[in-house]
């Protein structure tokens, strides 16, 4: 099995989370690694963003797609679940509360073994099509108590039939 991880490289059909540190840019280059660049929502409400990542389309079984986010709360009740978009309907993981002591970093999955729409094995176009992301509330919301996301990612596991470990060749090889 191979693992393909996929940081955002766009920003997907909804938007909701109400800030962006720094201001400037989109969401999706808020949320690739470190925590000085984050999305952040404030409210008693789910609100959901989604992100989209260039995917090479490569062969074997689709075995798992994860979707995981690591995020600060602080104050009060804080809610996360992830979600992903595909076939024009978006499905939600269970929420899960997250730890709001201080700006302690939580890191949270929610694993999808087949294609929450189809009920069958993910295919390679369902998952280039694909939108995943985080729907986070604050259930107190006060003033200095928020949500900030620093990281979202995809994992797809499948199995490597054309033999590549899941690098992408690249170059002339002669067939053209």
């Amino acid at each position: 099995m191979v693992d393909l991880t996929h940081v955002p490289t766009e920003n997907g059909t909804i938007l909701e989370w109400a800030t962006q540190s720094p201001a400037t840019g989109d969401h999706w280059d808020k949320v690739d690694a470190d925590d000085a660049a984050f999305i952040e929502t404030n409210v008693a409400a789910y609100k959901l963003d989604l992100f989209k990542t260039n995917t090479a389309i490569m062969g074997g079984s689709i075995s798992n797609v994860r979707v995981s986010w690591k995020a600060h709360a602080y104050g009060g009740s804080a809610l996360g679940k992830t979600s992903v978009r595909t076939h024009d309907t978006v499905y939600y993981g269970t929420p899960t509360s997250f730890a709001t002591t201080g700006w302690v970093a939580s890191s949270y999955y929610t694993d999808w073994a087949i294609n929450p729409y189809t009920n069958a094995q993910w295919t390679w176009s369902e998952i280039y099509e694909m939108e995943f992301g985080l729907a986070a509330n604050r259930a107190m919301p006060n003033a200095g108590n928020s949500i900030k996301c620093y990281y979202i990612t995809r994992i797809v596991t499948y199995t490597d039939d054309l033999g590549t470990g899941g690098n992408i060749p690249v170059g002339d090889f002669g067939f053209f």
